[in-house]
């Protein structure tokens, strides 16, 4: 499947008693799509499994300034499905209706 363009926003949570990230991809469905993540490494961990190149150095920068902007990065990425399936975006068992043949 081809690549798909989507707003990508990373966000720093605060879910008690610690702060957790959670990864936000709007695209062409009525919903975005979340993902989140524990700890900066657990995202940046996934981001590298799937590939994807962003400023490591502007999310960190984020990382350290707990009191500052809750939003670490903001940007258009392109995203195949299996990309997208690897950050959390796709649920592991979630049917892709484009995919399906219809028998004639």
């Amino acid at each position: 499947m081809p690549a798909k363009s989507f707003r990508v926003v990373i966000q720093r949570v605060l879910s008690e008693p610690k702060i957790a990230y959670r990864l936000i991809a709007y695209g062409d469905d009525a919903k975005p799509a979340h993902a989140y993540y524990d700890d900066i490494e657990s995202l940046l961990n996934a981001l590298r499994s799937a590939a994807i190149a962003v400023d490591e150095g502007t999310i960190r920068a984020g990382e350290l300034d707990p009191g500052g902007p809750s939003v670490m990065f903001s940007g258009e990425l392109d995203l195949d499905e299996s990309q997208r399936r690897m950050l959390g975006l796709i649920p592991a068992g979630r049917h892709n209706p484009a995919q399906s043949q219809n028998p004639a």
